[in-house]
């Protein structure tokens, strides 16, 4: 059961676009697998591309979204992430 899409939002942050789940969680990791965004929640608000407000280079980053749907069941999605501004 994929989520529904992924992207950037009018105000460039990168959110999953999702129905149907009960929580969500997304982490974001560098190339190296160090991480450097995580959020939980029934609603999220995404990666806005910054770490400890400090805006990243340009580059590749990894996502992982685990969600849980309102029946308990575990869906995960990972993959690539290339950020330029």
């Amino acid at each position: 059961m994929p989520l529904h899409r992924m992207g950037m939002d009018s105000m460039t942050r990168f959110v999953p676009v999702y129905k149907g789940l009960d929580s969500i969680q997304l982490e974001i990791f560098t190339t190296w697998g160090e991480k450097i965004y995580q959020e939980k929640g029934a609603t999220i608000v995404g990666w806005n591309g910054e770490v400890k407000d400090l805006e990243t280079e340009n580059g590749n980053y990894y996502y992982k979204i685990t969600a849980t749907t309102f029946y308990g069941g575990v869906i995960t999605e990972k993959g690539p992430l290339v950020l330029l501004k």
